[in-house]
């Protein structure tokens, strides 16, 4: 019996957290003599869709933007410009012939899911990486929803929020981390300078402008420090160069975008700080957590799943000061426990294997 052919659907091809999750997925499957293609909106080419094409796997580019299709201009010629889109992703898709789509964030969920009737009877997987982000309470996000055929969370509060929205079950998959890939990284005195890293693209919910404004405290009482922001440069990318540049930053922050080699960045690094409020499970804590590096950010139910609720090092969200603060005890020894201990949480509770082997299951069952 021939292996099912699989599609996984992405928003587009970058160097993000969902994207990594799912070069993850499809080399997995690939290995397991699955038929994979990953296709994506837009016509971008560069570091992201480069990944999958080194690990061997089909891709696709649908060759327009999905606000095409989901918000199109309210004019005849803005319809005629969706039914002229949505018959091109149709027939690419119908070309694919695949058995299952696996979509990754809200766009593609939505748009699969509720065109589900023309992909030659696809099953749909909808894959929710976030809290919420992206629901307009528009009609046809509740008839996308129907339409699908199994729900995804990377998290517990992700699965929350699509289980207020359908009475099907949701299932949770953990983020996975690779975490011998990583050496341990808990050295604190391999630089004179306190290196500190936030991974994520710059983009407003990833919240880089409150973390700036904090940082600005950090640095009058540790000039030594230094904080390495990696992540595509998204729409907060020239807000946070102007704080830089009128807050005398420029010699304390360093805005390296997308890297080739994150995880050689990491184990340049000392700590690791993340800053966003709208995630799932988040790469930007899990990958520095497989390093064996601390992590600093703000208590939220998606961070106590990564971290387990009685970490000692969440962030108030009251106090500004929070974050010079924990910074001060960087070089102390219950800091370095709490790094070893992130790395071993990160290989018992988010190893590769178990969560891929979840998603086979599923993959199996449909």
């Amino acid at each position: 019996m021939s292996k099912k052919c699989i599609l996984i659907a992405l928003h587009r091809f970058e160097v993000g957290g969902a994207e990594t999750q799912a070069l993850y997925l499809a080399r997995y499957l690939q290995e397991k003599g699955y038929q994979v293609h990953v296709g994506a909106f837009g016509d971008e080419h560069g570091l992201g869709i480069d990944k999958f094409s080194q690990a061997g796997i089909s891709t696709f580019h649908w060759g327009f933007q999905e606000k095409l299709l989901l918000n199109p201009e309210p004019t005849f010629k803005g319809r005629l410009i969706k039914l002229k889109y949505l018959f091109k992703l149709i027939q690419l898709v119908r070309a694919l012939s695949p058995d299952i789509i696996i979509s990754y964030t809200y766009p593609p969920n939505v748009i699969f899911g509720r065109w589900k009737k023309w992909f030659n009877g696809a099953k749909v997987f909808w894959n929710q990486r976030d809290i919420s982000i992206g629901f307009t309470g528009h009609p046809w996000e509740e008839f996308s929803l129907r339409n699908t055929d199994v729900f995804i969370s990377n998290s517990e509060t992700g699965a929350k929020y699509i289980e207020e929205k359908t009475d099907c079950k949701v299932h949770v998959i953990p983020n996975y981390i690779d975490a011998y890939q990583f050496k341990n990284s808990l050295d604190f005195e391999k630089s004179e300078l306190l290196k500190v890293l936030m991974i994520g693209n710059i983009h407003a919910n990833k919240n880089h402008i409150r973390l700036l404004e904090d940082w600005k405290d950090v640095v009058k009482i540790m000039p030594n420090a230094r904080l390495y922001l990696a992540g595509k440069f998204g729409n907060e990318y020239e807000k946070c160069l102007n704080f830089i540049n009128e807050h005398g930053l420029l010699d304390y922050v360093f805005l390296l975008g997308q890297l080739k080699d994150m995880i050689g960045l990491i184990e340049e690094c000392q700590i690791a700080v993340f800053y966003s409020h709208g995630e799932g499970m988040p790469n930007g804590i899990l990958e520095p957590m497989a390093a064996g590096l601390p992590v600093l950010v703000h208590r939220y139910v998606w961070s106590e799943e990564l971290l387990g609720k009685d970490y000692p090092y969440f962030l108030s969200h009251q106090d500004q000061e929070g974050l010079v603060d924990r910074i001060k005890l960087i070089s102390k020894k219950d800091l370095i426990k709490i790094g070893q201990q992130n790395r071993e949480r990160a290989k018992e509770k988010f190893g590769i294997e178990n969560s891929l082997n979840l998603y086979l299951d599923l993959i199996n069952e449909y």
